[in-house]
């Protein structure tokens, strides 16, 4: 069977300023060795986290209806290298992931260098078969849906890899902690969001 991979996007308004570069990227990712298709989700929540997994759970579901042998996930603050994809592809795992830039070679990861960094789904590329046992899940404003289902997948055996000779540029910093999406002044009429 051949590769067929989707290529899917939460794309939020925010990040407009960030396009050209996102568009490279992913431009690059579809002209893939592997059949590609682009899929660009929305749902939107007041949650940055809900909107996310929204989007994932979006994407997850047209991948699995439409026969897709993997699911590339790509955050629309993130510039694929030329050649990404296939790169990831060769490497023939369950869950794969792109360096930061921290060091060299192929690395299992294990639950320290996985949940203790700050490595999430900006950019990962699951197989389908990980999609069946795992789906995204929302846990609520305050918990990283990524590092959750990480953790969940570490616990169920599944393995989780680090191309670290395959850097990804971040298009700006990440955040660390609980944002709100698209209601600023529902957001912060609301005295215990954050701000």
């Amino acid at each position: 069977m051949s590769d067929r991979v989707l290529i899917a996007t939460a794309w939020s308004p925010t990040k407009s300023h960030c396009f050209e570069d996102y568009q490279a990227g992913v431009v690059s990712a579809l002209k893939s060795r592997a059949e590609t298709e682009l899929f660009i989700t929305t749902s939107f929540a007041e949650s940055k986290f809900e909107s996310i997994v929204g989007a994932m759970s979006q994407a997850r579901a047209y991948a699995l209806e439409g026969g897709f042998t993997h699911y590339l996930n790509v955050e629309a603050d993130f510039k694929l290298p030329e050649g990404a994809l296939d790169l990831m592809l060769q490497m023939r795992k369950s869950v794969v992931l792109p360096g930061r830039g921290e060091g060299e070679g192929l690395v299992r990861m294990n639950y320290d260098t996985l949940i203790g960094s700050r490595i999430g789904w900006g950019v990962v590329l699951i197989t389908r078969k990980v999609l069946e046992k795992a789906p995204f899940l929302f846990h609520g404003s305050f918990l990283t849906p990524d590092r959750a289902w990480f953790k969940f997948l570490l616990h169920a055996g599944i393995e989780v890899w680090q191309n670290r000779d395959l850097v990804i540029q971040p298009l700006e910093p990440a955040a660390q902690h609980p944002e709100r999406s698209f209601a600023p002044t529902l957001a912060s009429s609301n005295p215990d969001w954050p701000s």
